[in-house]
């Protein structure tokens, strides 16, 4: 699920192991030094998981987008000390647009 967040707030495929690599890396490097494998390279490409896909949903991403807009907006408002002042009525009424597109789809 993680991923696919990734995906659609990127905007963009993401690659992800088809497994669980967990301790993968110590695994190869273990390899290594047991002399297993002369290269970290020829150790991935005996050991490593497949790599998977997955692609953004566009309905997704347009939201994050969206909301990506009013972020900026809020953050540059009140991220700093010397922020120049901004009209921040519109980000609830915006939210609240978002929110009902959403429940509709």
């Amino acid at each position: 699920m993680l991923n696919r967040v990734y995906a659609n707030v990127l905007n963009k495929p993401v690659l992800v192991p088809s497994g669980i690599p967990t301790s993968l890396g110590s695994g190869i490097f273990a390899l290594l030094a047991a002399g297993a494998y002369k290269t970290i390279e020829e150790a991935q490409a005996a050991v490593c998981l497949p790599l998977r896909t997955v692609e953004p949903d566009a309905a997704a991403a347009a939201v994050y987008e969206r909301l990506y807009k009013l972020y900026r907006e809020v953050y540059f408002a009140l991220g700093s000390r010397n922020a120049q002042p901004a009209s921040l009525g519109n980000v609830l009424p915006e939210l609240r647009k978002i929110a009902a597109a959403a429940q509709r789809a």
